[in-house]
């Protein structure tokens, strides 16, 4: 049988498919949302501004340099059979006008402007098991044998430095002392026998249930509220927020299967787990990694995932567009000329840059930011592990708005162009460091594009 040839990624989608037509019957407003609804969302005011007005901060961002918002640049939501607004249209949108009026954000102040990244806990002798529960018990068969080889797992000061640059103006350090797993009474140090481990820093100990892992593709999880409760058990004085970042496979309540990440915004902690993000588990969880962001706006693919919806809604997108030489053509250009990862290292590469994402996802929250409903974006809520990795790593311009406004209110004279600029160029020089990995290679690209100034004749 010949081989199938690679997908040209030929046309992009860049507004909602046609699931949403099927989508807004079941949602008390309309979708998708509307160019004047998206603006409008970016001002501190709620309305959208007319075209022209420049030099306001309550003015339209659309257009000018860095702070451009058209299609090509910033797409919809793909709004996909199966994901997180399809199954929940009716999640409230939240604007930069209640980001700021609200009372559950907390601002970044000179005293209070450092995140915290914790390394996974480090698993005390009394619980050496615990080791074992961190490899996938079922690992892919279809994938090449370095797919489900061991893998050294992301580090922390990756992750440090990649929340550096996407949350740039804030300072990042590793947390110390570092946390530890520890047996919590005798049965606990007996493999197969444990209901609860110890998760220790400092003085401070804090009770974590076990359980085994529902579906099998763990020996056991860790319960995800104990630790987020052990984390603001020892939160520091200066810390803006702290993210933990966890080998172990979660679960939240007994209703779980396993939880990825989670925040308490309002306390600043959230934890993050790396372990379904292993590319061994990559079939289990169908991710097809051609079409990982930024090609998953191939029209192709889309229609493919219509095709096989049940719900009677047409088999092909409605809103496709070929966009050359636009940000996001510049991204599908370059990721699909990276690696197909096949090495220890490409796939450890592959496998950091989805838990950058999360883990940046969920330092917003800290931030007070809600799950997006505007664009495609990195504050996108998420249903699985595929559309996950349909994400992109950017903020749309409603959320980058937010995160401007939250570094700039406490910096007089800083302006939120400036600070966009720099913040792009922090994340463009960590994404090249990592070009080999599909993600940061079309991260890269579309930065470059937002960066590169407007032609003759261009807004």
């Amino acid at each position: 049988m010949p081989p199938v040839p690679p997908c040209p990624h030929e046309n992009l989608v860049v507004e909602v498919s046609a699931l949403a037509a099927n989508v807004s019957q079941r949602s008390r407003r309309s979708q998708p949302v509307s160019l004047e609804q998206r603006r409008a969302a970016t001002t501190a005011s709620g309305r959208c501004p007319p075209p022209t007005t420049e030099g306001s901060n309550d003015g339209d961002v659309s257009g000018q340099g860095v702070l451009r918002d058209d299609a090509a640049t910033f797409p919809a939501p793909l709004l996909l059979p199966g994901d997180d607004l399809a199954l929940d249209p009716k999640h409230p949108p939240q604007s930069l006008r209640s980001f700021i009026n609200g009372d559950h954000r907390n601002k970044v102040t000179a005293k209070r402007r450092t995140l915290y990244v914790a390394g996974s806990p480090v698993i005390d002798e009394e619980v050496a098991w615990l080791a074992d529960t961190v490899e996938p018990t079922r690992p892919s068969t279809k994938r090449k044998a370095s797919s489900t080889a061991r893998l050294g797992g992301p580090r922390t000061s990756d992750v440090r430095e990649y929340l550096a640059a996407f949350y740039h103006g804030m300072g990042v350090e590793e947390m110390e002392p570092a946390f530890t797993l520890v047996a919590w009474d005798e049965q606990s140090k007996k493999k197969g026998t444990t209901q609860y481990v110890g998760l220790r820093t400092g003085a401070s100990c804090r009770r974590i249930r076990v359980r085994p892992c529902p579906d099998g593709a763990f020996g056991r999880q860790l319960n995800l509220t104990d630790i987020l409760d052990a984390l603001i058990e020892n939160l520091p004085r200066d810390a803006y927020a702290v993210v933990l970042v966890v080998r172990h496979d979660l679960y939240e309540d007994d209703e779980d299967e396993f939880c990825c990440g989670r925040a308490y915004g309002g306390s600043r902690v959230a934890v993050v787990s790396s372990a379904r993000y292993h590319p061994a588990l990559d079939d289990r969880e169908d991710i097809d990694r051609v079409h990982m962001w930024p090609a998953s706006h191939c029209q192709s693919y889309v229609d493919s995932l219509l095709a096989l919806d049940d719900s009677g809604i047409p088999s092909r997108s409605t809103a496709a567009a070929t966009t050359q030489d636009s940000p996001l053509q510049a991204a599908v250009k370059a990721a699909a000329l990276s690696k197909n990862p096949r090495s220890a290292s490409d796939l450890e590469g592959l496998w950091f840059s989805r838990v950058a994402r999360t883990a940046a996802h969920e330092l917003g929250h800290c931030l007070g930011m809600g799950h997006c409903v505007y664009y495609a974006c990195l504050m996108q809520g998420t249903a699985g592990i595929a559309e996950d990795c349909r994400q992109p790593p950017y903020l749309c311009p409603v959320c980058l708005r937010k995160v401007t406004r939250a570094m700039t209110e406490y910096t007089p004279g800083l302006s939120e162009e400036t600070y966009v600029s720099d913040r792009y160029r922090s994340l463009l020089a960590v994404s090249k460091r990592w070009h080999n990995v599909a993600m940061f290679a079309g991260f890269e690209a579309w930065l470059a594009a937002i960066l590169q100034p407007p032609s003759a004749g261009e807004p």
